[in-house]
């Protein structure tokens, strides 16, 4: 007989299948019964727990059968953990997301009371993905739609049944929304009689009709099928609400619903989809202007219904992509592995790209493949494309052998935009003329992809898979390919790794030979040893020879046995490294003083499991070049692995070493390198060309005052003569003495930091200055709108009341009087005709494209002088003018606003005698200011800000005749050439007015 059940207290890592499971479960429940067998199911497969230890306690369960944490997580909405005599009790609340209906709690019950520590995060986390997956459908399954109420036995009755029977059966089974909110309309109509019934649905701001049961005039339906916005009264009511709202009295200006005047009241019942309105089911009548008891319970009725059927088409939807992307995703881990697999035993780049190629292919149907890396110099702008591997049949043989021969860069930006970008370009609909190289023979492609393939982090090539059929890029499709070049930048990394490795390798064992030292490999649990070297100069065996006899018995000094045999005994128990100093006798006889050094290999339990050492010849000396060589070797090894370059320098100046990623950084071969003055080669000049001092150079302070330093805003100069920014720290380096022998330089290329700190800085220049013009233009809106209901209305005024006059005074016969009316008449006129004049310059100073260009200010302000020359006779006026400078801008709209600001200051003089206007200019790095002054009227610092307002004045026009326009349009000028305006003035003491233009 078993014994009993041992229950699991500390939950491990929860598997995801057990959720995916729910969601099918879900899926098909019915009533809360079947969601709290669902959730139990679900929480004891996925956390490894009994079905005692799980439960789903709803907010309708007795209270007194609560557990303490179930009912503290009802109470207080949020999980709780809590620690009882019988063990750990954990709830999670499940609450309704679009409605936030409180439906219950999951509760778990850990039985040992010391395992609470047990409960990991990942528990906690599976726990509530179930909650929130078993809330939708836990509200659905409670809710109980209100009953619809039918009409009195007979026809109608009859009709509103099997409307109600079918609308039932399809809440059930139908997940199309439209052919639901037709059979909603139905049962509406059929109940209650002549009501219309329109189902919209929430698009771009907009609540465009989906399905219209009703008889509505054609303007009304244009109305509703263009939209109504979003926060149209009633609908933002109902949103708000998220329940059924009722309009009696509708009125269609109040509900700014146009065309609706026929409609006396109207009905509105939301749907939301994860919390955000969706849909909305609205009814309208226009035989009461009221809605009875019976209509209003109708509509909440069929609403609720249809709620629910709603709900279970997106939950249904929901589950079908889920179930989809796990499919796809399968296939696409089915695919890989065996590319993983195949990949790992490839060292053949070209063989690499094919394999991968072979897989993708078989994937997508009708395609081809073709693999680019770059050809040629691209900074003698001779650079292309080479084609390294093609897969798949051209169903255009010459389209083939047009890619063979190469593309040009620049011309294809299929692959430009990939390689430049590091970012895949998916085309549904393929372009011909994004391959310009051979755009008529790439008609039979219907569809692409091309993606960079990364490669020690940067992007060696682009793989490009046509479809000669119509092909739709999805998400699993997008995935496997990115997926595939992922594989094999991997791939292709690992066979680069392997070739420095062959060749470090083949340089090792060179200087092994060469050095005179005797190499040894040796398994502790073994006996035997390889030996390799100056086996035979060293010991005067050969290696076959050696290999049977016994280094510690028989090679040995028999004096130094015993000490090499401990020292050997106390780095194998605790040592990563073997040093030893003895003696051999050799195969005539001789004996050696040698040096053995050693590395010991241990595995996880930390046994010795391998060591590799060097016997050298201390007599010749071949300790202390053996020492140098093991070094090399390890300085290379940590050297080709560092992302950052790194390069020695010597106190002489010269390189002493570089890593590989600094010689790729800089375009240099380790010869072309190493061994030269470094300060000449990459730090010779500023960004600017100017001459860089090696005596200012922070590299070489370094090993002059023995400081370390990191700088940025520098720049290195590669091979090719091109630079790029850096940031680098410069390290000094001390022997054992401490004295310095020179350099460590650490430094990475920072261009693409650059690069998006620039455009960052441009985004908000531009955003900033964007905003200004916006506000400008709001101002002269709000202007306009002014003008068009003040100061054109005053002259409209005029005009009506004296041509009223002058037509009783001729009727008077009074010539004179009527004569007299008639000019202010007139002056009305020309008023308003100044007016509209000023508002057209106005308006096409801001719609006037801009023509920047050199613009020489000094020519500026002489036409200025010119234009106002005639408001200047029997007049005396001191001109004080400084040189003025020449400026980036439109030179048309420039010379306007020289002209007004010169204009202002000739108006506003002319009771001054003598006049006196002073024109001059100020620099900074950044921009120039502009000022011109007078001594005229001046003006009330307080009014400065409306100073440039369209139709802002703070003079009588009696005094001074304008329209308040002239200076509007300056700021506007100004405004759009990046530059700001600005006046200051007193009251009888003259005006500054002025402006700023960038650089």
């Amino acid at each position: 007989m078993p014994g009993p059940q041992r229950v699991r207290t500390t939950p491990p890592h929860p598997s995801s299948e057990p959720l995916e499971q729910l969601n099918v479960a879900l899926a098909a429940a019915g009533t809360p019964a079947d969601v709290r067998a669902a959730v139990r199911h679900a929480v004891t497969d996925g956390l490894h727990l009994t079905p005692e230890q799980v439960d789903l306690h709803l907010v309708d369960d007795r209270v007194d059968d609560r557990p303490a944490a179930v009912q503290a997580a009802l109470t207080e909405r949020l999980p709780q953990h809590l620690q009882t005599p019988q063990g750990r009790e954990v709830a999670v609340p499940v609450v309704h997301g679009s409605s936030g209906l409180l439906l219950g709690a999951v509760y778990v019950r850990l039985d040992d009371p010391q395992a609470a520590h047990g409960w990991t995060p990942d528990a906690q986390d599976y726990l509530q993905a179930v909650a929130v997956q078993a809330s939708s459908v836990l509200a659905r399954t409670r809710e109980t739609p209100m009953p619809v109420a039918l009409p009195p036995d007979g026809p109608g009755r009859d009709s509103a049944l099997d409307a109600l029977i079918a609308f039932t059966q399809a809440t059930a089974s139908t997940t199309d929304v439209i052919a639901l909110a037709q059979q909603a309309a139905q049962v509406i109509q059929s109940t209650l009689g002549s009501v219309g019934v329109m189902y919209a649905e929430l698009q771009d701001g907009l609540w465009r009709a989906r399905m219209l049961a009703a008889r509505v005039p054609d303007a009304l339906r244009a109305t509703l099928d263009a939209g109504l916005p979003e926060r149209t009264p009633a609908y933002a009511q109902a949103v708000e609400a998220r329940q059924a709202v009722f309009v009696d009295d509708w009125d269609a200006q109040e509900q700014q619903t146009p065309q609706s005047e026929a409609s006396s009241a109207a009905a509105f019942h939301p749907f939301f989809v994860d919390g955000e309105p969706h849909g909305m089911l609205v009814m309208g009548t226009s035989s009461h202007r009221q809605w009875d008891a019976q209509a209003r319970g109708v509509f909440r009725a069929v609403g609720s219904s249809l709620n629910l059927a709603l709900e279970r088409a997106a939950q249904t939807r929901r589950l079908a992509s889920r179930n989809a992307e796990l499919q796809a995703r399968a296939r696409t881990l089915e695919r890989f592995a065996d590319l993983s697999r195949d990949l790992a035993l490839e060292r053949d780049p070209r063989a690499l790209v094919g394999h991968a190629q072979d897989i993708v292919l078989t994937l997508i149907p009708s395609g081809v493949s073709t693999y680019y890396e770059p050809d040629g110099d691209w900074n003698a702008g001779a650079g292309g494309w080479r084609l390294v591997s093609h897969r798949g049949h051209f169903r255009n043989p010459d389209l083939l052998r047009t890619l063979q021969g190469g593309l040009s860069r620049g011309a294809n930006r299929n692959v430009d935009v990939p390689y430049d970008t590091a970012e895949p370009v998916y085309q549904d609909s393929f372009d011909p003329g994004t391959a310009r190289t051979a755009r008529e023979q790439f008609t039979e492609i219907r569809a692409s992809a091309a993606l960079p393939v990364h490669v020690s982090g940067r992007v060696r090539g682009v793989l490009v898979v046509g479809v000669h059929e119509a092909h739709l890029w999805t998400d699993s499709d997008r995935s496997l390919l990115q997926t595939a070049v992922r594989s094999l930048g991997i791939a292709l990394e690992r066979a680069e790794q392997g070739r420095e490795i062959r060749t470090w390798r083949e340089r090792y064992e060179t200087a092994v030979r060469g050095s005179g030292h005797l190499l040894y490999d040796w398994n502790p649990d073994r006996t035997e040893r390889v030996y390799g070297g100056t086996v035979t100069a060293i010991t005067g065996y050969g290696e076959t020879e050696l290999g049977t006899l016994r280094w510690a018995d028989d090679v040995v000094h028999p004096d130094d046995q015993a000490a090499y045999r401990a020292g050997l005994t106390d780095a194998l128990a605790s040592g990563e490294e073997l040093h030893l100093r003895y003696r051999l006798i050799t195969r005539d006889g001789d004996v050696q003083d040698i040096e053995d050094d050693a590395f010991i290999h241990r595995d996880a339990q930390g046994r010795a499991t391998r060591v590799i050492g060097f016997v050298k010849d201390v007599t010749d000396r071949h300790r202390t070049e053996a020492a140098l060589n093991a070094a090399s070797r390890f300085n290379a090894l940590l050297l080709d692995n560092v992302g950052e370059g790194l390069a020695g320098v010597d106190i002489q100046g010269r390189t002493s070493f570089a890593n590989p990623a600094a010689l790729r950084m800089l375009g240099y071969t380790e010869q072309e390198f190493v061994g030269r003055q470094q300060h000449d080669l990459i730090h010779h000049s500023h960004a600017d060309g100017s001459p860089y001092p090696r005596r200012a150079c922070p590299v070489y302070a370094a090993f002059t005052d023995g400081k370390t330093r990191t700088v940025d805003g520098e720049v290195f100069w590669r091979k090719d003569g091109s630079s790029f920014p850096v940031e680098y720290t410069s390290t000094p380096i001390r022997d054992a003495s401490g004295i310095i022998q020179g350099a460590v330089l650490a430094f990475r290329d920072v261009t693409e930091r650059r690069l998006a700190e620039e455009r960052q800085r441009q985004s908000n220049a531009d955003l900033a200055h964007s905003n200004e013009e916006l506000h400008a233009a709001n101002e002269e809106l709000e202007a306009f709108a002014y003008s068009a209901s003040h100061d054109l209305r005053t002259p409209v005024r005029h005009v009506k009341g004296f041509s009223e006059l002058a037509r009783k005074a001729v009727a008077q016969g009074n010539a004179d009087r009527a004569v007299a009316h008639m000019q202010v008449v007139e002056q009305a006129a020309e008023r308003m005709s100044a007016l509209i004049d000023a508002m057209l310059h106005l308006s096409r100073s801001t719609r006037q494209e801009l023509r920047p260009g050199p613009v020489d200010l000094n020519v500026l302000l002489e036409r200025a002088q010119a234009d106002v020359a005639t408001d200047l006779h029997g007049r005396t006026v001191q001109w004080v003018v400084s040189p003025l400078p020449t400026v980036q801008g439109d030179a048309t709209t420039l010379q306007q606003v020289m002209t007004n600001l010169v204009s202002n200051a000739v108006k506003f003089t002319r009771d001054r005698d003598p006049a006196r206007i002073e024109v001059w200019a100020e620099g900074t790095p950044d921009h120039w200011t502009v000022q011109v002054r007078d001594n005229g009227a001046g003006f009330d610092a307080t009014y400065r800000d409306k100073l440039f307002g369209v139709f802002q004045r703070l003079h009588n026009q009696r005094d001074f005749e304008g329209t308040g326009v002239g200076l509007a349009t300056v700021r506007r000028i100004v405004l759009r050439h990046g530059g700001r305006v600005f006046a200051d003035g007193e009251v009888g003491r003259g005006a500054t007015f002025g402006f700023t233009l960038p650089r």
